[in-house]
């Protein structure tokens, strides 16, 4: 009796062997930075991306960069529908602008730059 041969093309173990292979390392090394300085609400992102987007979380960090200096202004995430940028506001609206990024579905946000509308309590396009 011939055994078959595994379906390497759907083996969890071999995409993500595979996506690790052709990760970036420079871009994973920032993202761990940016993970690091933005403190618990960067582990929670990494956690929501992975959940969003299917990915182990050892390999969502490739996918965030930050920007702006020491003051963060913008928060930068590839997603596969392409890159979106979070234009942060003003330091006392913060905290409830990052919390609102992880009500979003992270794998289906347009690629473009998105601004915090404080009276909606929502991230919008600019108009």
């Amino acid at each position: 009796m011939r055994q078959s041969l595994p379906d390497i093309d759907n083996d969890p173990m071999i995409n993500e062997l595979r996506a690790r292979m052709s990760l970036d390392p420079q871009a994973l090394v920032a993202g761990i930075v940016a993970v690091r300085f933005l403190g618990p609400f960067g582990k929670a992102l990494v956690e929501r991306l992975s959940a969003s987007l299917g990915e182990p979380m050892a390999l969502v960090p490739a996918r965030l960069r930050l920007a702006g200096g020491k003051n963060i202004e913008r928060i930068i995430i590839d997603t596969p529908t392409g890159t979106t940028t979070f234009v942060l506001p003003a330091f006392d609206l913060r905290d409830e602008a990052k919390s609102a990024i992880l009500n979003l579905d992270l794998a289906q946000i347009s690629p473009e730059s998105l601004y915090w509308n404080a009276e909606t309590k929502a991230w919008k396009r600019r108009d």
